[in-house]
Order: C-alpha cells, then structure tokens, then sequence
C-alpha cells in the first residue's frame, strides 16, 4: 500500500471520516505537472515533500520519527482515529484480557476497575491516554512496522463494550458480590485474549451486526485497497 497523507480532508467527502481518509494520498514533485515542489506545512526545513508533519529532516514520504527509530506509516496513531492500525486493537485487547485474568485469579476487584479506567480514558480522551496504545504506537509498530488499516468504530465499540462490563464487575466486587464479579471479568478476559489471539472480536463483529440490521453505511474492515494500488 502506498503511503497516505495527513493533509486535511474536506469535510463534503461522503462516507464520512474513514471515507474521507481513503481519498487522501501522498503528493510528490513528480506526480506534479507543473510548478515548483511545495512542502507540507508544519513540516521541518529539508524534510522532503509530502512527508507526513512531525517527520524528521530527510525522511521520505510517509514516515514519521520515533526517537530513534523511523517506521513508514500510512496513518498517524494520534490524529487519523477514524482508522487504526489492527495490531493495536489485538495488543490492548492481550493487555485488558490478561489484567480481567488477574482479577479473576487473585479475586482483587481493583483490576477490574484499572482495566475499566484505561478503556474509558482512550474511550474519552483520545489513544495518547491509553497505556496499551502507547506502548504499541511508541515501541512495537516502530520496530515491527505497520499492519493493514482498519476502520476503528468496530474495536471502539468492543471497547465501549469491555469497558462497562468490567466496570460492573468492578461495582460487583466492591460490593462483596464476589461470584458475579468473578464471572463478569471472566467474560471479559475469555473474549478479550480470544481476540488477541485468533483476531475474531465479538464485539466488533457485533457492531457490524447492528449496521446491518440498522442499514447504517459501513465500510469493510481491513479496509479495501485503492484502485492501482499495488
């Protein structure tokens, strides 16, 4: 796949904010057919043309700098959320399965309400405040590279989803309710690690369900690649 640009998209594209970035496409001199290369703005001085803003000096088209490593993407982790690279939901998903499995072995509820926590901070305030995403964005998709793009409605409803049963199993447990508090995080941690490791998520599959009951428009996750792309 070719590399994607973080220009702005227009907001009269339809299908709305994925669709929107499915039209965006990386600009070069020589895709140009006339007048002199013009840098991205936000860029650094000596960056080269249609680097995505944030890149470092000389990198080529489409990469942005980690510390002191430089991995090609074709989304920014932070500011595209209308897509998401799908090894991400899988990490999170490992790191909420694995902390609901905590719970449920040592029957210490705050686990719960940790793993509640974190889904509802990247819920509310963006992937930045997401301790799993972090980690993935900043250390492993720059060593590892990026994975194929995906729409990022059917992982934010599986955590929606994730987030208030761990939430209730959270309440449950502080109320002394220890069984259905046991039960709830095992819930979670069967489906979240099932996630993690086969890539079936029920609750993004649950969200496709309801745009096919509902007729809502929905775009096929990974998603499509354009036409002459290699």
């Amino acid at each position: 796949m070719r590399p994607w640009s973080s220009a702005t998209p227009s907001s009269s594209s339809p299908g709305g904010g994925r669709s929107r970035h499915l039209a965006r496409r990386t600009v070069t001199p020589q895709s140009r057919t006339s007048g002199p290369a013009r840098p991205v703005p936000g860029t650094a001085p000596g960056t080269a043309p249609g680097s995505v803003p944030g890149s470092a000096p000389g990198s080529a088209p489409g990469t942005v700098d980690f510390g002191s490593k430089v991995a090609t993407r074709t989304a920014h982790p932070y500011r595209d959320t209308d897509v998401i690279d799908s090894r991400a939901p899988r990490f999170n998903q490992a790191a909420i399965g694995l902390l609901a499995l905590g719970g449920v072995v040592t029957g210490w509820w705050p686990l719960f309400a940790v793993g509640s926590l974190q889904l509802l901070l990247g819920l509310t305030l963006g992937r930045r405040w997401c301790v799993a995403c972090v980690t993935y964005f900043e250390l492993v998709q720059p060593r590892f590279g990026e994975g194929e793009l995906e729409d990022s409605r059917p992982p934010r409803f599986a955590n929606m989803i994730g987030a208030v049963v761990l939430g209730a199993a959270a309440l449950t447990g502080a109320a002394g309710i220890s069984p259905a508090a046991t039960a709830l995080g095992l819930l979670v941690a069967v489906l979240a690690l099932l996630a993690a490791a086969t890539g079936f998520c029920a609750g993004c599959n649950a969200y496709k369900l309801v745009c096919a009951l509902t007729g809502r428009r929905f775009v096929s996750c990974p998603l499509p690649p354009l036409p002459g792309d290699a």
